[in-house]
């Protein structure tokens, strides 16, 4: 079985990542587990080193955003073209899961209509041979900010990289 590999690259410039998406859905009824469409996608700034132009085609495969008011999270795996590695006729795609474990710090809450706003922070966390290698030893460690709309379920997330 082949390895991916992604080099080490100190960081430099503006190496972020945000992400935002709509609709999202419960695994099945009742649940706080919510799948996350596959055509959403992330933004990455000038200094990252996955797709610094942010003209990479990318999808997410298996992935969810769990609702815990308390401790929040997501996981799956982001594809995305790799630009080094593609030809003119061949699109090359690396496959790098990603993980975040984030803790509520703060929720907003509509007088009127009841509907809540969970406010998050915490580390999100991108590579490594699964999503659970992800969160013990990633390639790419972002410190992130986010928030979860209840009503109209959308996630949104943002932050700076916090590790070579």
């Amino acid at each position: 079985m082949g390895q991916r590999q992604i080099s080490t690259i100190s960081i430099k410039g503006n190496d972020s990542i945000s992400f935002k998406t709509t609709d999202l859905s419960p695994s099945y009824p009742g649940s706080t587990r919510l799948d996350i469409p596959q055509k959403s996608n992330f933004t990455f700034g000038s200094g990252s080193p996955l797709c610094p132009t942010n003209n990479c085609k990318q999808e997410l495969i298996d992935a969810f955003y769990s609702a815990s008011q308390d401790l929040p999270s997501v996981q799956g795996t982001l594809k995305i073209e790799n630009k080094t590695t593609s030809t003119p006729d061949v699109i090359k795609y690396s496959m790098i899961p990603f993980a975040g474990n984030f803790q509520s710090t703060g929720v907003e809450e509509n007088r009127k209509t009841g509907h809540s706003i969970i406010i998050f922070n915490g580390d999100f966390a991108l590579g490594g041979a699964s999503i659970i290698s992800a969160m013990t030893s990633p390639e790419f460690k972002y410190n992130v900010t986010g928030t979860f709309d209840n009503a109209t379920k959308v996630l949104t997330l943002g932050g700076k990289r916090s590790t070579p």
